[in-house]
């Protein structure tokens, strides 16, 4: 397997990347994760510059493609960087409305998960190093409205 980190430079990048890789036709799998609660900046992961972390979840994924016709054979895409978060307003509609549209694809149950239990920030880390950090967790589908309360209720900002 051959491993990427996306260029994305905003929450907006961010949710379009995952959207453009779930619309893909050769998905095999995108699995989406939360950050566990840095609640002070003493937690944050050594090398992490990135102090949005501090009390505030924030949202990774990665994408498994199927790339034909190569000796690839399968492309992981790491979507972690800036992260998108609910720490506060218009942040949380921006993370509602990237569901809701990601969930509008009513993607097979098998190639949309949804980490069940926080992973730690991968952002300041090499690639092939986040891709383990991030598959490592323990995933469900992605699927239900249930499903969708729980990612919100995970990615609460803690004051």
């Amino acid at each position: 397997m051959y491993s990427v980190r996306a260029n994305t430079a905003s929450p907006d990048q961010i949710a379009a990347a995952i959207l453009s890789y779930a619309t893909n036709p050769h998905l095999k799998h995108l699995r989406i994760a939360v950050t566990r609660t840095y609640l002070d900046a003493k937690e944050l992961p050594a090398g992490s510059t990135f102090n949005l972390l501090e009390n505030s979840p924030i949202l990774q994924a990665v994408a498994l493609v199927e790339l034909p016709f190569t000796d690839v054979g399968v492309l992981a895409v790491v979507i972690d960087s800036p992260g998108m978060t609910m720490k506060r307003s218009p942040r949380d509609a921006e993370v509602k409305k990237f569901v809701a549209d990601l969930l509008t694809l009513r993607l097979a149950q098998d190639k949309l998960g949804l980490a069940v239990q926080p992973v730690d920030a991968t952002g300041h880390l090499p690639v092939d190093k986040a891709l383990q950090v991030i598959l490592a967790a323990d995933y469900d589908s992605l699927s239900t409205a249930e499903h969708e309360a729980d990612l919100f209720r995970r990615m609460q900002y803690v004051a």
